[in-house]
């Protein structure tokens, strides 16, 4: 293990950010179901169009941007 830790040292800072950019598209995509969740509990009994569309829109953004991130950090 020495080994492997003494030749990563250098990539230390790369490696590091590579594990936050994962971890924050993970988080994103993550946030879909919970947004569906709060959409389908909360805001479907109110039978307002406009917040189904807002919140649908928003799981759409979402769902971009956790692509964006996940190609990004590949």
């Amino acid at each position: 293990m020495k080994t492997i830790f003494h030749y990563l040292k250098p990539y230390l800072p790369s490696v590091i950010f590579a594990m936050f950019i994962k971890l924050v598209g993970t988080s994103l995509e993550l946030l879909i179901p919970s947004v569906l969740e709060y959409m389908i509990d909360e805001v479907v009994p109110q039978k307002s169009l406009q917040k189904v569309l807002f919140f649908g829109l928003a799981m759409v953004v979402l769902a971009v941007l956790a692509r964006t991130v996940h190609v990004f950090s590949n």
